[in-house]
């Protein structure tokens, strides 16, 4: 109990509360403000293999995220840039008029 009174002291705009995830009790620090920056991630796993594929797989998210938000020369892969740029020649050829709409689309 002194340890929630001292974070709410601490962090204004937070809550504490217990909340179970899964069979086990959890300690939950909420923060409700947009400039927070950090976020916690709970993952549980049957062994330690799923447990570090996991982790692996969340590592390789949050870093993409870092770079696509940093670097401004890096593209989505898997064709999405090749997809929204069909879709945008799709509405151009439309508002297109005459012979040369059947050429964009």
């Amino acid at each position: 109990e002194y340890g929630k009174q001292w974070y709410q002291r601490r962090v204004r705009g937070s809550s504490v509360s217990l909340e179970e995830v899964g069979d086990t009790t959890v300690v939950v620090f909420k923060q409700d403000r947009d400039e927070t920056a950090m976020s916690t991630i709970i993952i549980r796993g049957s062994t330690d293999n799923i447990m570090d594929d996991i982790e692996r797989a969340i590592d390789d998210g949050v870093n993409s995220v870092k770079v696509l938000t940093r670097d401004q020369r890096c593209l989505p892969g898997a064709a999405a840039t090749e997809i929204e740029l069909a879709k945008q020649l799709m509405i151009f050829g439309e508002q297109t008029s005459g012979m040369e709409q059947y050429a964009i689309k």
